[in-house]
């Protein structure tokens, strides 16, 4: 998914690979530390825009109000009724995020950006949010960051796009994609 916005978008994959750039110490430098990559905004912007257009989770965990019943955003539900919200309408809903439908890494780094993070949730939220979530971002950080800064990439056709798969969790299909070890800005 990461890849398929980047490739889709090539001023973001521009922008993201001039912050690698900077983070990387040598051509030759392979995987990086991640002390080096792990605080690169735009890096980041761009791992949370993805997560917030393609959430992991296509249902939202299942929560049941209070015997007594209580109100959720301005509507009564009664009590003892199982509610759920899904992250695909959360991460779309239009008064959390202008041109929601649209791949914008910049949201995450204006003003707005700490508005944003109550309508974000791709790991769940509260007690009962994945406790893989550090680890699940450390892992995106390492790979997107090391296969950004090695490699240009291309979709075999202009006209390919994605499936989504979607039961518990939303999957995507295979994405044929070329790749090509890239020149970096050292070797020009």
């Amino acid at each position: 998914n990461i890849l398929h916005f980047l490739i889709r978008h090539p001023h973001c994959m521009q922008t993201l690979y001039e912050e690698l750039e900077t983070a990387f110490d040598d051509d030759d430098e392979i995987i990086p530390a991640y002390d080096k990559v792990k605080f690169l905004p735009y890096l980041r912007a761009v791992i949370d825009e993805t997560l917030r257009l393609r959430p992991s989770l296509g249902v939202a965990l299942p929560r049941v109000t209070p015997p007594q019943g209580m109100i959720i955003d301005g509507v009564w539900v009664a009590g003892n009724t199982t509610v759920s919200a899904p992250h695909w309408t959360i991460h779309r809903d239009p008064e959390l995020f202008e041109r929601p439908l649209e791949f914008l890494p910049e949201r995450w780094l204006g003003a707005d950006a700490a508005k944003l993070q109550k309508g974000f949730m791709p790991f769940s939220s509260g007690a009962r949010a994945c406790v893989g979530r550090n680890m699940a971002y450390m892992e995106l950080t390492m790979i997107v960051a090391t296969v950004v800064h090695r490699y240009h990439f291309a979709l075999p056709s202009p006209e390919w796009k994605p499936t989504i798969l979607e039961s518990m969790v939303i999957k995507s299909g295979p994405m044929p994609v070329k790749m090509w070890r890239r020149k970096s800005a050292r070797e020009m």
